[in-house]
């Protein structure tokens, strides 16, 4: 995964580029599945990805 993917999935779960140079890269794509959750649960929409839940 490029750094360039990486930032992009951060600023989706409203994170600063700021912010994501201290931090590791599974914690910015962490912060991006929680956020894609919530955002899912708010709208009921179901996923069969087979990503967490």
């Amino acid at each position: 995964m490029t750094y360039r993917r990486i930032v992009s999935f951060g600023l989706i779960a409203g994170l600063t580029y700021t912010e994501m140079q201290d931090m590791a890269p599974g914690f910015v794509l962490d912060c991006y599945v929680l956020r894609r959750n919530y955002d899912e649960a708010m709208h009921g929409i179901k996923r069969g990805d087979g990503f967490a839940n």
